[in-house]
């Protein structure tokens, strides 16, 4: 199986894993060998039905909607809506998660919060904060743009880290995250991760696929 048959293979399996997630019951992955932008969308934003069944688990009031405000500071930064939707593969929403490698909301790695002025000790964690965690992931994001100047190998990074990016990109001078994920240069969670962010990105923004900065090289057949 090559790189571009994963990235549809992937794709199909986080957006059915995102609807059964939200509780949108009004939509389904498609077969084998069908486009991957499902057939029926949702009549509601995604982003609005992850805001409706995932709030609760954050202590917040179901009308507010945490996701839709989420998205709000993303357009503010200016970074692409797809950011909106990290959360979303790092922590399912919940700000109190606590993986091998980060805490919090967006996964940061201890070292990554406190560069990004993030309190981390025994007796206080800023990382559990959404609110401070969110600055701090925003600020992490624009950084590696300026650095990659490329969306998917900044999001790579973001997974992976720089220096997994930079040691994929000294082996192939120029390449692209499609190119590094074709060649094997890059995790396999890695190669995965940014299929996912556009197939949610798809589902909620099914009309604004052909102008999107971070599936512009990506393969035809996705």
């Amino acid at each position: 199986m090559t790189a571009k048959d994963n990235v549809r293979v992937v794709t199909g399996l986080a957006l059915a894993m995102v609807m059964n997630l939200a509780g949108c019951r009004d939509a389904s992955p498609p077969p084998a060998g069908e486009t991957m932008a499902p057939r029926e969308p949702s009549s509601r934003p995604l982003i609005l039905c992850l805001g409706t069944s995932l709030t609760a688990g954050l202590g917040l009031d179901p009308e507010q909607a945490y996701p839709a405000l989420l998205q709000a500071r993303v357009d503010e930064a200016g970074l692409p809506p797809e950011v909106a939707f990290l959360p979303t593969l790092e922590s399912g929403y919940r700000s109190d998660v606590r993986g091998l490698g980060g805490s919090g909301l967006w996964q940061l790695c201890a070292s990554t919060a406190r560069r990004y002025g993030l309190v981390v000790t025994p007796r206080r964690d800023d990382r559990l904060n959404p609110h401070l965690a969110t600055k701090a992931a925003i600020r992490y994001l624009q950084d590696l743009y300026e650095r990659y100047g490329d969306w998917p190998l900044a999001l790579a990074a973001y997974n992976a880290g720089e220096g997994r990016v930079d040691r994929a990109l000294r082996l192939s001078p120029g390449a692209t995250f499609w190119d590094l994920a074709e060649r094997g240069r890059l995790p396999p969670v890695t190669c995965a991760y940014v299929p996912k962010l556009l197939g949610l990105a798809r589902v909620a923004h099914p009309d604004d696929c052909d102008d999107d900065p971070i599936d512009d090289d990506a393969p035809e057949s996705f």
